[in-house]
């Protein structure tokens, strides 16, 4: 089983839920299940890799520039289409 720091950053759904389930002990509570049960491993790393995966928190690239990029984009589209319509009146 992992050990999670709760000052260190979540990288999504599995790494939070790790954190609650550490603070409140229900981690261990599992590994005494599963112990209990005969079974290796009480799963939840695998669990914890997977719900990241499934829901992460980071975002790749910097959502801003990526935003100004589609403003600056659809800006020039409609400067262009002003343009071309001025042009189409005139002929």
């Amino acid at each position: 089983m992992k050990l999670m720091k709760w000052s260190e950053k979540s990288k999504g759904l599995g790494d939070t839920i790790k954190k609650i389930t550490s603070a409140t002990k229900l981690d261990k509570l599992a590994e005494k299940i599963a112990e209990v049960a005969g079974a290796e491993d009480c799963g939840c790393d695998k669990r914890q890799d997977k719900l990241n995966q499934m829901f992460p928190y980071a975002v790749k690239g910097n959502t801003v520039d990526e935003g100004m990029k589609i403003i600056e984009s659809e800006e020039r589209k409609a400067r262009r289409e002003r343009i071309q319509s001025k042009f189409r009146k005139r002929t």
